[in-house]
């Protein structure tokens, strides 16, 4: 049976669901996931980064989930569905070349898509992103109730063991042999780096993976600098060349 984003999202509406660069993409060759963080994105317009993507036929897609959702299964099935609608307005099948990205929160959902969703990418990028839920959740005063409105709504179940399911850190053996890369500020204060994306790289490389972790001195929460910023977009476009 059809989720209900599939039953209620086609390519006549899903700009209502999702900023989506469709529009200005005459052949696709792939679709990259953009995935957002806490917080509100509104409705988004093109952008000059959007714009280049199109010319190289990448359809980039970011979903309009509830802002507190980290990648709850509310916002799993919204993901999978907009691809699906990408997949069959373009004729990319069921196995797309996709690439998730996303930075804080929608970093974590970069790392967790490949886990839970359904389309399976052939890389992954994030900006400060927060790897382990577990030490995440009492990092700091606010986080617990943002754990409650992401996953408050399911059923009744462990605590922990709800942390753990949405946990990047915590699902290792699950992680597809992907590439990865990892970008975070040293001065981040809503985020440390050591405990997430340091530890993470680390322990996916242990594993055999193929984590590459960029620390950035000075750098706050996602605000790459220019060139950072250029070695991560450079990396997402190598995908498709």
């Amino acid at each position: 049976m059809k989720t209900i984003p599939e039953q209620i999202i086609c390519a006549d509406n899903m700009r209502s669901f999702c900023y989506t660069n469709a529009h200005l993409v005459t052949r696709a060759r792939g679709i990259l996931l953009t995935l957002h963080g806490r917080g509100d994105p509104g409705t988004l317009s093109d952008s000059p980064w959007a714009e280049l993507l199109a010319e190289k036929g990448i359809v980039q897609i970011f979903p309009y989930y509830d802002p507190w959702a980290w990648l709850n299964r509310s916002a799993v099935n919204l993901c999978d569905a907009l691809i699906g609608v990408i997949c069959s307005r373009f004729g990319l099948g069921e196995e797309p070349l996709l690439v998730c990205e996303g930075g804080s929160m929608g970093g974590l959902s970069a790392l967790l898509y490949p886990i839970v969703g359904r389309y399976k990418p052939a890389a992954a990028a994030a900006n400060c992103p927060a790897c382990d839920l577990v030490y995440h959740y009492s990092a700091r005063p606010d986080l617990p109730r943002y754990f409650v409105c992401a996953y408050g709504g399911g059923e009744e179940t462990d605590v922990e063991a709800v942390m753990k399911a949405h946990s990047p850190m915590h699902r290792l053996e699950e992680l597809p042999d992907i590439p990865i890369l990892l970008v975070h500020g040293l001065a981040d204060p809503m985020i440390a780096a050591g405990p997430n994306s340091e530890t993470f790289a680390r322990r996916v490389n242990e594993r055999g993976g193929r984590a590459v972790y960029i620390p950035v001195e000075g750098m706050g929460h996602c605000n790459m600098p220019e060139e950072t910023a250029k070695k991560y977009n450079d990396y997402i476009l190598s995908f498709f060349a």
